[in-house]
């Protein structure tokens, strides 16, 4: 069993994985039964369920896919560029040591540190203005017709 209960002593807490506590609320289960075993053993201790910590201060660039930078290369880079970002994509998708996502993003975000400024990429942008104005004309349409 991989899910099981830590003693904290310092705080005086029983913690428990998400799944830990999932799983223990079947009586019938195992997890159960050293739920309760804990419990009476340390009768004093808070059973509590622990979280992940989050780092809030991560960067990160939603919607960063490989699809937006060959957009983005096609768009504002050049055809060597290209050819080095599909090469390395072939690398990461045949090797398994090869480059992963992560470091394909270092490379482009160094390539094209103006990304970094916008956060989110200004083809997600794109396709929201697309999307404004054909529910906009639709409506212009719909509006005319009536």
């Amino acid at each position: 069993m991989r899910n099981t209960i830590i003693r904290d002593d310092v705080n005086k807490q029983l913690l428990m994985t998400r799944t830990f506590a999932k799983l223990s609320k079947d009586i019938r289960s195992e997890e159960y039964q050293l739920l309760q075993a804990a419990r009476r053993d340390y009768p004093n201790y808070e059973v509590v369920a622990r979280t992940i910590r989050r780092n809030s201060d991560k960067k990160t660039y939603h919607g960063l896919t490989y699809t937006y930078m060959e957009k983005y290369i096609e768009l504002c880079g050049n055809d060597e560029q290209l050819e080095e970002l599909n090469g390395m994509r072939l690398i990461g998708e045949c090797h398994t040591r090869g480059f992963s996502y992560a470091t394909i993003k270092k490379w482009f975000l160094e390539t094209f540190p103006e990304v970094k400024q916008f956060g989110k990429p200004a083809v997600k942008e794109d396709e929201k203005n697309k999307t404004t104005e054909e529910k906009t004309t639709d409506t212009v349409n719909t509006e005319t017709a009536a």
